[in-house]
Protein backbone atom coordinates (compact mmCIF):
# COMPACT_ATOMS: atom_id res chain seq x y z
CA UNK A 1 0.00 0.00 0.00
CA UNK A 2 1.40 3.49 -1.20
CA UNK A 3 1.42 6.35 1.06
CA UNK A 4 0.08 9.72 -0.24
CA UNK A 5 2.16 12.03 -0.32
CA UNK A 6 2.48 14.79 2.69
CA UNK A 7 2.04 17.85 0.41
CA UNK A 8 -1.29 15.87 -0.80
CA UNK A 9 -2.26 15.26 2.69
CA UNK A 10 -1.76 19.24 3.68
CA UNK A 11 -3.64 20.00 0.46
CA UNK A 12 -6.79 17.24 1.32
CA UNK A 13 -7.09 18.74 4.94
CA UNK A 14 -6.90 22.41 3.52
CA UNK A 15 -9.86 21.47 1.31
CA UNK A 16 -12.06 19.89 4.17
CA UNK A 17 -10.70 23.19 6.91
CA UNK A 18 -12.46 25.51 4.11
CA UNK A 19 -15.18 23.60 3.58
CA UNK A 20 -16.69 23.61 7.01
CA UNK A 21 -15.71 27.31 7.36
CA UNK A 22 -17.92 27.58 4.17
CA UNK A 23 -20.95 25.79 5.80
CA UNK A 24 -20.04 27.27 9.35
CA UNK A 25 -20.28 30.63 7.35
CA UNK A 26 -23.21 29.83 5.41
CA UNK A 27 -25.01 28.89 8.45
CA UNK A 28 -24.34 32.36 10.54
CA UNK A 29 -25.29 34.18 7.90
CA UNK A 30 -28.59 32.67 6.98
CA UNK A 31 -29.48 32.21 10.55
CA UNK A 32 -27.26 35.24 12.16
CA UNK A 33 -26.38 35.86 15.72
CA UNK A 34 -28.35 37.11 18.64
CA UNK A 35 -32.16 38.34 18.03
CA UNK A 36 -33.21 38.14 14.53
CA UNK A 37 -36.60 38.42 13.28
CA UNK A 38 -37.35 36.58 10.05
CA UNK A 39 -40.65 35.10 7.91
CA UNK A 40 -41.57 32.52 8.69
CA UNK A 41 -43.89 30.03 6.75
CA UNK A 42 -45.14 26.28 8.32
CA UNK A 43 -46.55 23.50 6.43
CA UNK A 44 -49.02 20.67 7.33
CA UNK A 45 -47.39 17.02 7.45
CA UNK A 46 -49.30 16.87 4.00
CA UNK A 47 -47.47 19.80 2.49
CA UNK A 48 -50.42 22.61 2.51
CA UNK A 49 -49.69 25.85 3.83
CA UNK A 50 -50.49 26.08 7.49
CA UNK A 51 -49.32 29.61 8.78
CA UNK A 52 -47.37 32.51 7.85
CA UNK A 53 -45.91 35.14 9.54
CA UNK A 54 -42.65 36.85 10.90
CA UNK A 55 -40.95 35.19 14.23
CA UNK A 56 -37.91 36.54 16.17
CA UNK A 57 -35.13 33.88 16.60
CA UNK A 58 -32.79 33.77 19.71
CA UNK A 59 -32.09 30.11 19.90
CA UNK A 60 -28.94 28.36 18.87
CA UNK A 61 -28.13 27.77 15.05
CA UNK A 62 -29.57 23.78 15.53
CA UNK A 63 -32.78 24.89 17.29
CA UNK A 64 -33.26 27.18 13.85
CA UNK A 65 -32.57 24.35 10.97
CA UNK A 66 -35.34 22.54 13.03
CA UNK A 67 -37.84 25.31 12.47
CA UNK A 68 -37.94 26.04 16.81
CA UNK A 69 -38.36 30.33 16.77
CA UNK A 70 -39.03 32.27 20.22
CA UNK A 71 -41.79 34.54 19.41
CA UNK A 72 -44.89 35.62 16.98
CA UNK A 73 -44.38 38.90 16.13
CA UNK A 74 -46.61 41.20 13.58
CA UNK A 75 -49.34 39.91 11.34
CA UNK A 76 -49.78 36.23 11.34
CA UNK A 77 -52.27 34.26 9.03
CA UNK A 78 -53.46 30.69 9.88
CA UNK A 79 -54.58 28.09 7.38
CA UNK A 80 -57.20 25.29 7.31
CA UNK A 81 -55.84 21.84 6.79
CA UNK A 82 -56.26 22.12 2.55
CA UNK A 83 -53.86 24.99 3.02
CA UNK A 84 -56.10 27.61 0.94
CA UNK A 85 -58.70 28.77 3.56
CA UNK A 86 -57.89 30.59 6.39
CA UNK A 87 -58.53 29.81 9.58
CA UNK A 88 -57.81 32.39 11.66
CA UNK A 89 -56.21 35.89 11.25
CA UNK A 90 -54.53 38.82 13.60
CA UNK A 91 -51.23 40.15 15.19
CA UNK A 92 -48.83 39.65 17.88
CA UNK A 93 -47.10 42.42 19.58
CA UNK A 94 -43.21 42.52 19.77
CA UNK A 95 -43.43 40.85 23.37
CA UNK A 96 -45.40 37.96 21.52
CA UNK A 97 -48.49 38.30 23.11
CA UNK A 98 -51.93 38.34 20.97
CA UNK A 99 -52.63 41.85 20.26
CA UNK A 100 -56.07 43.66 18.47
CA UNK A 101 -58.52 42.07 16.35
CA UNK A 102 -58.27 38.72 15.77
CA UNK A 103 -60.97 37.29 12.90
CA UNK A 104 -62.02 33.04 12.36
CA UNK A 105 -63.56 31.43 9.41
CA UNK A 106 -65.03 28.65 9.14
CA UNK A 107 -63.41 25.66 6.65
CA UNK A 108 -65.96 27.41 3.56
CA UNK A 109 -64.12 30.73 4.18
CA UNK A 110 -67.19 32.15 5.97
CA UNK A 111 -66.05 34.86 9.04
CA UNK A 112 -67.00 32.66 12.29
CA UNK A 113 -65.53 34.61 14.96
CA UNK A 114 -64.35 38.76 15.84
CA UNK A 115 -62.94 39.21 18.53
CA UNK A 116 -60.23 41.57 20.69
CA UNK A 117 -57.24 41.15 22.38
CA UNK A 118 -54.76 42.53 24.85
CA UNK A 119 -51.89 41.19 26.55
CA UNK A 120 -52.99 37.56 25.65
CA UNK A 121 -56.45 38.52 27.26
CA UNK A 122 -59.58 38.85 24.97
CA UNK A 123 -61.03 42.19 25.98
CA UNK A 124 -64.03 44.28 24.64
CA UNK A 125 -66.37 42.45 22.49
CA UNK A 126 -66.39 38.98 20.61
CA UNK A 127 -68.66 38.50 18.06
CA UNK A 128 -70.16 35.22 17.11
CA UNK A 129 -71.62 34.54 13.28
CA UNK A 130 -73.93 32.29 12.02
CA UNK A 131 -73.27 30.67 8.77
CA UNK A 132 -75.59 32.96 7.04
CA UNK A 133 -73.55 36.11 8.39
CA UNK A 134 -75.89 37.01 10.89
CA UNK A 135 -74.72 37.61 14.19
CA UNK A 136 -75.30 35.01 16.83
CA UNK A 137 -73.75 35.65 19.88
CA UNK A 138 -72.01 39.13 21.47
CA UNK A 139 -69.61 38.37 24.59
CA UNK A 140 -68.56 41.03 26.25
CA UNK A 141 -65.08 40.43 27.93
CA UNK A 142 -64.40 42.55 31.26
CA UNK A 143 -60.50 43.37 31.46
CA UNK A 144 -59.21 42.42 34.49
CA UNK A 145 -57.16 45.20 36.08
CA UNK A 146 -54.52 42.80 37.61
CA UNK A 147 -53.94 40.52 35.09
CA UNK A 148 -50.54 40.17 33.43
CA UNK A 149 -51.06 36.25 32.19
CA UNK A 150 -52.98 34.16 30.86
CA UNK A 151 -53.96 32.20 34.05
CA UNK A 152 -55.86 35.02 35.31
CA UNK A 153 -59.50 34.84 33.54
CA UNK A 154 -61.51 37.89 33.07
CA UNK A 155 -65.29 37.60 34.28
CA UNK A 156 -67.51 37.40 30.58
CA UNK A 157 -70.84 38.76 29.41
CA UNK A 158 -72.57 36.30 27.54
CA UNK A 159 -75.29 37.87 25.09
CA UNK A 160 -77.23 35.74 22.77
CA UNK A 161 -78.43 37.39 19.38
CA UNK A 162 -81.33 35.27 17.76
CA UNK A 163 -81.69 31.02 17.60
CA UNK A 164 -78.31 29.10 17.43
CA UNK A 165 -77.40 28.13 14.16
CA UNK A 166 -79.03 25.02 12.39
CA UNK A 167 -77.52 21.89 12.38
CA UNK A 168 -77.01 20.52 8.92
Amino acid sequence: MSRMPQSRVRFVASIIAIGLILVVAAMVGVYGYGNRESDYTGFYPSGNLRCKGRVVLTKGILARLYGSYDKQIGPWVFYHQDGKTVEKAGSFSESGEQLGEWKYYRGDGSLKIVDHWEHNQQVGESITYNEDGTVNCVTRHSPSPTATSTSEKPPVQVHKIGPPPSRR
